[in-house]
């Protein structure tokens, strides 16, 4: 048993990596979202702001994709959406729809 390890710390560890993955792409579509906003009173261009709103909905797509019910989550994909425009409103209504039943 010792020289093989013990298997309640691959798993712990194996959640830990997981962890930091979904952490990590939190922090990831935040700063795409933040990089949208107006900070240094230079101008983005329209493409860029997509890009970007792109980028911070795939990240936390993936991190939806394992914590489904995570609110704050759902927070930054409704404001990604919100983003890229008329196309996805709808969908973003949606989700604040969802998460004011959600409470």
């Amino acid at each position: 048993w010792i020289l093989w390890g013990n298997p309640f710390n691959a798993t712990r560890m194996k959640e830990r990596r997981e962890l930091e993955t979904v952490q990590k792409r939190v922090k990831m579509a935040q700063a795409c979202l933040a990089d949208i906003e107006n900070v240094d009173g230079k101008q983005r261009s329209a493409y860029a702001n997509k890009r970007d709103a792109r980028q911070a909905l795939a990240q936390i797509e993936a991190v939806l994709a394992v914590c489904p019910s995570w609110n704050d989550a759902t927070l930054i994909k409704i404001e990604a959406l919100s983003h890229l425009g008329a196309g996805r409103v709808e969908e973003a209504y949606a989700l604040t729809t969802k998460l004011m039943v959600w409470g």
